[in-house]
Formats: C-alpha cells, sequence, structure tokens
C-alpha cells in the first residue's frame, strides 16, 4: 500500500526527487508507523512515514424485497457493515401495520445484524397491502420494498338447506363449505334432544 516513484537512481550535484504516495483502500486501519531506507554505499539514512488510515462504514442490505403472502406475520432482513468504521443505522417504515425490531442499532466492520419485520393485518382492508422500511445510517442509505396480501374473509356455505327423513332414514349427512379466503370455524346446534350432531363444530379451511 506503500509506493515510491522509483526505487534506484543517481545522485548529482542536483537534488533527486523521491515520491512516495499510499493506498489508503489497501493500508491497514490505524495509525500505521513504517521505515523508509534509502541507501548509499557505506550509508543507510531512515526516513519514518506516519498514516493515518481511516475507512468510513458502508451499508448492505439483504433481501430488499419482503414478500408476506396471506399468512407470514415475520421475516428478517440482514444489515451488513462493509466498511472499515463503525455503521450506526436506523430504520422507518411509516405504516401503522408494519413494525420494524430494533429500529437501530450499530455494526462493526465486517459483522452483521438481523433485523425482524412483522406484519399486522389487524383491521386492514381485505387486497394487498405495500410499504417500505427506509435504513439510513452513516455509511448510506438503503429501502426493502413490503408486500402482503389480506385474504378475504371466510364464508360460510351449508348444503343441502332442507333433510328429509322420511319414515325410515336414520342418519343423513350436510355439507359445511368454506368459499372465503380464511379460515372458518363454525359451531351447529339443534334444540332437540332426538336429533344429534356429529361434529358440532369444527374449522372449514379456506
Amino acid at each position: 500500500w506503500i509506493f515510491a516513484n522509483q526505487t534506484v537512481g543517481d545522485i548529482t550535484t542536483q537534488p533527486s526527487v523521491l515520491s512516495v504516495s499510499i493506498d489508503r483502500t489497501t493500508a491497514p486501519v490505524d495509525t500505521q508507523l513504517v521505515e523508509l531506507s534509502v541507501a548509499v554505499p557505506d550509508t543507510v539514512i531512515s526516513v519514518v512515514l506516519r498514516a493515518i488510515v481511516e475507512r468510513a462504514a458502508a451499508i448492505a442490505v439483504t433481501p430488499t424485497t419482503l414478500d408476506f403472502g396471506e399468512t407470514s406475520e415475520s421475516l428478517q432482513i440482514e444489515i451488513r457493515n462493509t466498511g472499515g468504521g463503525i455503521l450506526t443505522w436506523g430504520a422507518n417504515s411509516g405504516q401503522a401495520w408494519l413494525q420494524v425490531l430494533p429500529e437501530s442499532g450499530s455494526v462493526a466492520p465486517g459483522e452483521q445484524q438481523f433485523v425482524i419485520i412483522n406484519v399486522n393485518r389487524t383491521d386492514q382492508a381485505t387486497g394487498d397491502l405495500l410499504g417500505s422500511v427506509d435504513i439510513s445510517s452513516d455509511g448510506g442509505s438503503a429501502s426493502v420494498s413490503v408486500r402482503a396480501t389480506v385474504p378475504s374473509a371466510g364464508q360460510l356455505s351449508v348444503s343441502p338447506s332442507a333433510l328429509e327423513f322420511g319414515v325410515v332414514e336414520l342418519s343423513l349427512q350436510i355439507e359445511i363449505r368454506n368459499t372465503g379466503g380464511a379460515p372458518l370455524t363454525w359451531e351447529s346446534a339443534t334444540g332437540q334432544a332426538w336429533i344429534s350432531l356429529s361434529p358440532s363444530s369444527g374449522t372449514a379451511v379456506a
């Protein structure tokens, strides 16, 4: 990470200029002390090079898209620090149905932190919910697109609507169906001791 424009040369009556440069992108982070030697026959002169190397934090977020579908309530993203300094970040969704845990943090160079994204479909209208989680930091910004689907409510369907036992039948069946988009919990009752139902309750999937 240290370069000189020449490593050998001749000294005349005129001064020679040796240019020294450093590459801060590859130099180790910290205060660096390096001894440079300039030698002529029977003489070595040392020059001490001192450089303070600092590299800024840099944010990388994966994935950048979350799809919760109809049932998922919690997914996670990864915030990674690909830079050289401590990364300090904060996240904001701006939507009441989106929760970020934690909402802020710090990540050491080369390390990562997992962040939980929760979706609350309660009181949300049927259909797709579209939003985003915006992340800002001292090493850049990122945005994660979020999509979640609110299914339609369960819808009860029973057939047939009448049962005819006549004079000999002891048992008949009715079919309970859920024609909606969410699981449906049902119960049944007759109010008559001579009529029995089996089962008397259950759950019909969408």
